[in-house]
This record gives structure tokens, sequence and C-alpha cells, in this order.
């Protein structure tokens, strides 16, 4: 029963650890003994790239002069490019 209270114990100190460091902007650990900063560090919800509207990149092709490129070659290296990269057009 003591190993089972010890481990309720430890859980429950880790749950209270994660959810101050994820309500707190900057975490900060103070000195008890004369109240300065041992450590600062922002912790603060950074968006990923994903979530901050992506990636967007134009690919252009770079042809000689007077060479014309029909709407079929287009398609080909279009599907070329979608079938290496695994990204859906808009």
């Amino acid at each position: 029963m003591r190993n089972l209270n010890l481990r309720l114990i430890i859980i429950l100190f880790i749950v209270t650890l994660a959810i101050w460091v994820d309500a707190s902007e900057t975490l900060q650990i103070v000195n008890p003994f004369n109240g300065t900063n041992i450590a600062e560090r922002n912790v603060a919800t950074r968006l990923g790239l994903d979530l901050r509207g992506g990636l967007q990149v134009v690919l252009e092709a770079i042809v000689p002069q007077g060479t014309e490129i029909t709407a079929e070659q287009m398609d080909v290296a279009r599907s070329i490019i979608e079938n290496r990269l695994p990204i859906t057009p808009s």
C-alpha cells in the first residue's frame, strides 16, 4: 500500500508541474534565500509553420528563348512534381 501511495504522490507532482509549466508564459526558478532568479525561460507556446499558414513554393521553368511549351507538357511536369512531393496543390 505504501508503494501505491508513493506512486500516486509522484504522479500528482508530475501532473501539477506539467500544468504549472503549461499555464505559465515564463518559467522562473527563484532562490528562496535571497529572492534572485536562478533561471528564467520563455515557455510560451509558439505555433509551428503548419499552424501559422504553411509554406508556399512557386516553381518556374527556365526555357530557352523561342521554345513553346504546350498545355500537355505543363500537365506532365505538374504530375511529375505532384507524384514526387507529398503535397496537395491549391
